[in-house]
């Protein structure tokens, strides 16, 4: 399972919600995890 799709699980993130990017900061011990939206054409 990719990083993404991980993190999209661990949220409960569902469509049209996905993680963009995961980002690791070992040095300030931090996650960040950039989520976008993406709407649908009716």
């Amino acid at each position: 399972m990719e990083s993404e799709e991980l993190h999209r699980h661990l949220l409960g993130l569902t469509e049209p919600w996905t993680v963009k990017r995961v980002e690791l900061n070992m040095v300030q011990k931090h996650v960040d995890v950039y989520v976008g939206y993406t709407p649908s054409v009716p």
